[in-house]
């Protein structure tokens, strides 16, 4: 709520007229405001018989006007109130009211007038909301879009890319399969939203080739970044036993088991391999993990347990548990007893030297009267390059995640500028400068100092403020405000608007206006005969010919004769609300006067006569 109040005169009794401006009601674009204009007596009526006349103003709009009868009224009264809906901004800005009252009477001693107050509130901007893209996996998601209320927004036309994957459009959910938006699609709701990229991953066709024997497995397709398990079923041949799938038709190493993972993106032909009625060992199940030097599984540990079963064809001659850094080329080692075709195996391993700050590498080998097999996994080190807080609500990065946000254990930095939506460096409060000198009038830096196109004049350094309205071009309407830069001087302010510029506005500082020489155009009438040798509204030149009066400007001299005869000439200074006159040969008067409409008497103290009648206007 805002509210003004008119002056007191004569006492703080005096009656007095208040308007209260107060907000009722909102939307994204309007604010609608009550106001209420009342006349306010303290205690004491005033005696009149004529109405007064008021008026009351509200966003430039005269809102209340008329006359209203105050005799005997003591307290307070209500003059006129009413509702203006405001239009808002893209921005909030500041709205003035006003109100008076032509009192016309006088308290005690008191003569009041009209009497007038103001003030002023702020309106809101209109609201906006923002459309965000997630390429949901993807990269190259569009910036965010600003809608303005109430309007209809064009959604972005640029595509996020993702390897493995085609952009089918945008759904509201991370998890939407179903697409509810494309690029350059209309969006008219006015509440903020994420919208998700929808992706179809690529496939790749698996293919079996029996390689001489018969029964190979169906064709098989494979999904961009989906582990393919292939197909257990295994081709046969007479005599020979099936080893395995290689790449090529003479593959003699297995590429893939039957019923292994396929992780490739790629399409691919797997080929039978054989041999002679000989399975190689099995190694299944195999698991390593973290523990101390008892099995207990923990993230900290610096021993490895390995569990695994195995089973051969023929007698198992040795069965081998390997360890080594995983950037390292050297292993260490130990054997597991066994015996016969089948067993498991649970075993710690690493010898409390498993640092937790490295990754390493643990294989097994198991190994018959006739081949061997072997599966290696890894045990990682124990890192926090990023962690998520239990519970959600937080991130962090090179520590523990112990609190909710975003927080970040190492050093971070910003190897290159950082720019605004529009393309601009954010500087941070600095101005921008440039040797040769910035253009004012094609600049979009929110801040410069330029010697170019200054309101002082080219080669006078200044500061110069841009605000850009709706957008940040060339060609945008915007404000701009010039400071000097460095010593005394003025503020200035245009602004670019229909395609051009305006002329600078100077804003005068108040000691330069206190120094500033007041001029006159001089009017006149006859009188008496009394004839001005210069017509009436001519500039009249200094002239030095005349006495001078200590503190006074001589601003001119005219000629009159007195209709006897005599000729005078007569010189005439302004100071402050002086004029000083003075006739050849006569005495000098002083005469105040105040600018406009004021008469001023020159006497001709021989004759004893008024001559002439002066006015004195602003040039």
């Amino acid at each position: 709520m805002a509210s003004c109040i008119t002056p007191s005169f004569g006492s703080s009794t005096s009656p007095q007229v208040k308007m209260t401006v107060e907000l009722s009601s909102s939307t994204g674009n309007t604010e609608t405001y009550t106001w209420y204009l009342d006349y306010v007596a303290h205690g004491y009526a005033a005696s009149t018989k004529y109405k007064k006349a008021y008026t009351a103003t509200l966003d430039g709009e005269t809102v209340a006007e008329g006359t209203f009868a105050i005799n005997g009224i003591t307290g307070t009264a209500r003059i006129a109130s009413g509702t203006k809906t405001i239009a808002k901004a893209n921005s909030s800005r500041t709205v003035s009211f006003s109100c008076s009252m032509a009192f016309n009477l006088n308290w005690g001693s008191t003569y009041g007038g009209t009497k007038s107050a103001d003030g002023t509130f702020s309106v809101s901007g209109i609201s906006t909301s923002t459309v965000s893209f997630n390429a949901n996996g993807g990269t190259g998601a569009p910036s965010p879009q600003t809608k303005w209320y109430g309007t209809i927004l064009t959604l972005s036309t640029v595509r996020p890319t993702r390897t493995g994957y085609s952009f089918q459009g945008w759904g509201t959910s991370a998890s939407d399969t179903t697409v509810d938006y494309s690029p350059g699609d209309p969006w008219g709701s006015d509440t903020s939203a994420t919208l998700y990229a929808i992706w179809k991953a690529d496939t790749y066709q698996v293919l079996y080739n029996a390689n001489g024997g018969s029964g190979a497995p169906s064709g098989q397709i494979k999904t961009y970044g989906v582990t393919l398990k292939l197909s257990s079923t295994q081709p046969t041949r007479t005599n020979y036993n099936f080893k395995g799938w290689g790449t090529s038709p003479s593959s003699s190493t297995v590429a893939y088991a039957a019923g292994a993972n396929y992780t490739a993106n790629a399409p691919i032909t797997l080929y039978a391999i054989w041999e002679l009625a000989y399975t190689a060992p099995r190694i299944n199940g195999f698991t390593v993990d973290r523990c101390n030097s008892s099995g207990a599984l923990s993230e900290s540990g610096t021993y490895a347990l390995v569990k695994f079963s195995w089973a051969t064809d023929k007698a198992v001659s040795s069965i081998k548990i390997e360890w080594k850094q995983s950037t390292a080329s050297t292993w260490s080692s130990t054997t597991v007893s066994g015996s016969g075709t089948s067993g498991s195996v649970s075993q710690v391993v690493g010898a409390n030297a498993l640092s937790t700050e490295y990754n390493y590498d643990i294989r097994v080998t198991v190994m018959d009267s006739l081949g061997s097999s072997d599966s290696t996994k890894t045990v990682f080190a124990m890192r926090y390059e990023m962690d998520l807080l239990k519970g959600g609500g937080g991130v962090a990065f090179g520590k523990p995640a112990t609190r909710k946000g975003f927080d970040v254990g190492m050093p971070a930095y910003f190897g290159s500028a950082i720019f605004d939506r529009f393309g601009q460096e954010i500087l941070n409060g600095m101005t921008k400068s440039e040797t040769s000198g910035i253009d004012p009038d094609t600049t979009l830096h929110h801040a410069i100092v330029t010697h170019q196109k200054t309101p002082m004049g080219t080669g006078q350094y200044m500061y110069i403020l841009t605000y850009f309205y709706g957008s940040k071009t060339v060609t945008s309407n915007r404000l701009q405000v010039a400071y000097p830069y460095d010593g005394s001087g003025s503020e200035y302010h245009r602004y670019y608007y229909g395609g051009k510029w305006s002329a600078w506005k100077k804003h005068v500082n108040e000691d330069e206006f206190l120094t500033a020489k007041p001029l006159f155009k001089l009017a006149y009438m006859k009188r008496n005969n009394c004839q001005i040798a210069a017509s009436g509204n001519d500039w009249f030149t200094v002239a030095n010919s005349l006495p001078a009066f200590s503190g006074y400007t001589l601003e001119g001299i005219m000629s009159y004769n007195n209709g006897f005869g005599d000729q005078f000439l007569v010189s005439y200074a302004v100071y402050g609300t002086k004029l000083l006159a003075y006739v050849k040969n006569h005495h000098p008067a002083e005469l105040t006067f105040s600018l406009g409409c004021t008469l001023l008497y020159l006497r001709d103290d021989l004759k004893g006569q008024y001559y002439s009648e002066f006015t004195f206007n602003p040039a």
